[in-house]
Order: structure tokens, then sequence, then C-alpha cells
């Protein structure tokens, strides 16, 4: 069977199968397919998003009888997540594809890019063969202070305060401006300010990390981090310092544009040691974050991002109480 049969063939079998029990069975059949296991991804991997959800192909009938596989045309994908293209270029792009495309793989190639290629998987029915090929959604989690942390703790670090309010994450791309929650949920109420991020991000591809706060209608922001490094859930490319410096000078930038900005940079002090971390919080009362300066960005858990807690009316700290525990909703 050829290629092009071969990933329209997956796609009909998968259509067919009532149960994802049985999506799954298919699934496992033809796990070692590498262009339908990149299509899969494409398709429902979260965090992808090409812009192309309004595309109408200016074709009625796209495709052509004994047209070109899909395989050649899997780089317009990646482009379009990369932002490499704008939306008029991808417009172009994939109008050029569908004059050239086999006409069996040009419904799945429009699918793959507005997120649904009309399988009917779950997320959890493709992980269960390709381990871990969708990822969760990517957020960064300091961790508790332990003895233990605090020994391999390199300094000069920086100490931030706790920050209350609604963890976000502000998405920008070339041409959308995207707000999510920890665990990815789109917040559309918080759309009226995408222009602000637009402008901070200055065109660039980038993630804001920070919080909102709804009462005072202000984004408190502690990280930047660049797009396709948050897709892959890790960047390596840029300490915390040089992050964190990064988004103070976009903030400098900005104000050239915005009189009023919805957001701010958090706080930051620089210590040397613990006893300078327990000061600081004792001297603000409230919990902290001290993070190493070349601490990269990851999702999940990070070990150079650990809260420092201090009772707000005792002011004991970590250094002298065992018997505590910390909320991480909000911490970064």
């Amino acid at each position: 069977m050829s290629k092009v049969a071969m990933v329209r063939y997956i796609a009909d079998k998968l259509t067919e199968a009532e149960t994802q029990e049985e999506k799954r069975d298919v699934l496992m059949r033809y796990s070692s397919d590498t262009l339908f296991k990149r299509i899969i991804y494409y398709t429902y991997n979260p965090i992808i998003v090409f812009g192309m959800d309004d595309y109408n192909p200016k074709l009625k009938d796209p495709g052509v009888d004994g047209g070109m596989g899909i395989s050649k045309f899997m780089h317009i994908p990646e482009d379009l997540s990369e932002n490499k293209l704008d939306t008029d270029e991808g417009i172009f792009a994939c109008n050029l594809v569908l004059s050239h495309i086999n006409r069996d793989e040009a419904e799945i190639f429009v699918g793959m890019l507005k997120k649904d290629i009309g399988v009917g998987l779950t997320i959890e029915s493709i992980n269960s063969v390709w381990p871990n090929l969708i990822p969760n959604y990517p957020v960064q989690k300091a961790v508790d202070y332990s003895s233990e942390l605090a020994k391999q703790t390199t300094f000069p670090a920086v100490v931030q305060p706790v920050v209350e309010g609604k963890r976000v994450n502000i998405i920008v791309r070339y041409n959308t401006v995207e707000f999510r929650d920890s665990s990815g949920k789109l917040l559309p109420e918080l759309l009226e300010y995408g222009h602000q991020f637009s402008i901070l991000a200055q065109n660039n591809s980038t993630v804001f990390d920070g919080c909102y706060q709804e009462q005072n209608k202000r984004f408190v922001i502690w990280d930047v981090i660049k797009y396709d490094g948050f897709v892959r859930g890790i960047d390596n490319r840029l300490g915390y310092n040089w992050r964190f410096n990064g988004l103070e000078h976009m903030i400098i930038l900005s104000r050239e544009h915005i009189d009023t900005p919805c957001y701010s940079s958090v706080p930051v002090k620089m210590v040397d040691n613990w006893l300078q971390v327990e000061q600081a919080a004792k001297e603000i009362k409230c919990n902290v974050i001290v993070k190493e300066l070349d601490s990269i960005w990851q999702t999940g858990p990070n070990a150079g991002n650990i809260i420092f807690r201090v009772n707000t009316e005792t002011l004991e700290t970590e250094l002298s109480s065992n018997n505590t525990t910390v909320s991480t909703s909000t911490a970064s």
C-alpha cells in the first residue's frame, strides 16, 4: 500500500472504530507510521495553534487526482506554528498546497490546520500508544523549601514575593494573543488586554508567565519564555537572570506606546545567602520565592525556584520551623 493511501486508510479505520478502545487498537496496529504520528501531534497538541480556524480553501473541491502526498507539505504546519508565515502568507501557502495535494489527503491537511481531522481520538488514547506524544499543558512550579535543597542552592539569587492572583500565561504569536490558566483553559474574558501584550512582545513569539489580580484589573509578570521552548516544555537557552532582565527591558520599551499599562513586573531583590532570604521575607511579611540566576525554564517542579515561608504574625520562618506547608497555586 502506498504512503498516500496509508494515511487515508488509517484515518478511515479510526473513523469507523466506535469506541476509544477500538480506536486505540487501530493506532497500535499502525504505531510505526511516523507520518500519521506527526499528523496526530500537530492536530491534538493543545499548545500548537495555527491561526487557521476560519480558513476556507480557495478551491471548492480541494486536491487533485494523482496529486502529491501530504508528507510533501508538512513544513507548512511547522512554519505556521512557529509564526514564520503571517495570515496572508499562510492562506496563500495552504491554497497552493490544496492545488497540488492528492484528493484523498486534502481533507486531512485542512483538518490538521483546524485541529480536527474527524477521527474522534482522545489524548489519553493517543498517549497510551505513543507515551507523552501530546504533552500536558506546560506550567513551571516552584518547590517547597527543605534543608537538602537549601544546601544545593546557588547564590547570588533573587527573591520575589509570592503574588496573590490567578495564574495566567499570556501567549503572543504573530497575529494572536491568548490568555490561559494553569490547566491550559482559555480565558476569553481577558482578551480586552491582548493589544497591550502584543505591544509588549514586540511582534515576537513570546509567553509571559504571571498572575491576574481581578480586584485591581492588573497583571503581575515574573517570567518571559520563548514560545518554541514553551511548547517543548523546556528552554535551556537563557537563565532566569537574562529572562527577567529582558522582561523589564520590554516593559520599558512598551511605555513609548502605552500610557497606562495593565501589567508590571514582580519586585525583586538580590540575596547572597539564606539569612538574607529570611531577612527579606520578614521585611515584607510575605512568603517569597528564591530563584537561581541561571535557572532554566521547564514545565513541572523546578528546584531552581524555591518557596520560602514566613509566618506574618510571629515572623517565624523556614529556618526555625519544620511544621508548615506552602501553597503553590500561583508560584512560578
